[in-house]
């Protein structure tokens, strides 16, 4: 269902069909948009007989919802993260800047060239434990950045099982550790 349809919706009244009253529609449009937010939240559909819905759907009403808003099917949601859009517009890091880690006895020498291409990149806060993130979407996609440059360019052994031990979080700043 979508917006449209509902300003479409009538009903009858005096035996003629007549379009439904405004503060009707402004509530079915109200949870048209919840059952989307909590739908995109779950990455998946909502129980509209759950007991719970109605007080979950009614604090999203007087807290969230906006209804200048334009309503987004929860499949469709976009980030409007401007700090993401930004990096992934203008920013082009390359994962060739790295170079592939071979042999253990070099591990001093690459680390300090790993962390110099990282400065170069503005990229240095994925490996510092102390750095707080403040923009959680620009973080991760920064992270899934690096973890996939560290998988191309960790040729040793053990460093690429280090690495791989991390796929799941995908934490760079404990990779490095």
């Amino acid at each position: 269902m979508t917006a449209a349809d509902i300003d479409g919706l009538q009903h009858e009244k005096g035996g003629a069909l007549v379009p439904l009253e405004l503060n009707f529609k402004m509530i079915l449009r109200a949870f048209l948009a919840f059952c989307h937010h909590v739908s995109h939240k779950q990455r998946g559909g909502v129980n509209v007989v759950d007991p719970t819905l109605s007080v979950k759907f009614k604090n999203c009403r007087d807290s969230e919802h906006d209804p200048a808003e334009k309503i987004t099917p929860w499949g469709l949601a976009v980030s409007n993260n401007k700090g993401l859009s930004d990096w992934n517009k203008l920013v082009k890091p390359s994962t060739r800047d790295f170079k592939p880690f071979r042999e253990a006895n070099g591990w001093v020498d690459h680390k300090d060239a790993f962390v110099i291409a990282l400065k170069a990149q503005n990229l240095a806060h994925l490996v510092d434990t102390s750095c707080v993130v403040t923009d959680v979407d620009l973080h991760k996609a920064q992270q899934n950045f690096l973890h996939k440059a560290l998988l191309d360019n960790m040729m040793h052994c053990e460093a690429k099982s280090i690495v791989k031990s991390h796929s799941k979080t995908k934490d760079t700043a404990l990779i490095g550790n």
